[in-house]
Formats: C-alpha cells, structure tokens, sequence
C-alpha cells in the first residue's frame, strides 16, 4: 500500500561520533557524521542535543553593515519548470 505511513524513532546520537564502521553498522545512538553538535544541554544541565557555540567570529566586520541581523528564518522554495 503506497500511500501507508510508518512511524520512526529517531534518537539524538549521545554515543558520539564512530568512524570505524559503515553506515549500516553503527552501534546505537552514534552517527557516522557529526559537525557542530554537543549531546547536552550546559544552560539546562540536560541532554537534549544542540548546536555548538562559535569559537571565533566567522567575519570581522558585520555582515549587514550598521544593522544587526535580527532574526533568521528558513525559505523553502519549489521550481515548477518545464520538463
């Protein structure tokens, strides 16, 4: 049946990074590729996943020159071209 859904459970990988086995065999709850991430939470003092902090500023000068950015969102986009 296509049009069947399946749930999933996805786990954040609290194991960490594992180079040393293909994809299809990593141990549970590691990932063969992680960049930026760290499994707890310093603020909470829990695990949760998020995003590693900077260590150095990626441009000297701001990036919108006197204004500072405000917020960032994300913008799917969708091309409907001609085949």
């Amino acid at each position: 049946m296509p049009d069947e859904k399946k749930s999933m459970e996805i786990f954040f990988p609290f194991g960490g990074l594992n180079e040393s086995l293909a994809f299809e065999k990593q141990p549970p709850i590691t990932s063969s590729d992680l960049r930026n991430v760290r499994p707890h939470d310093v603020e909470e003092e829990r695990g949760r996943g998020g995003q590693r902090p900077g260590l150095l500023k990626a441009f000297s000068t701001r990036v919108t020159g006197d204004y500072p950015i405000v917020a960032i969102v994300q913008v799917n986009t969708i091309y409907l071209g001609t085949a």
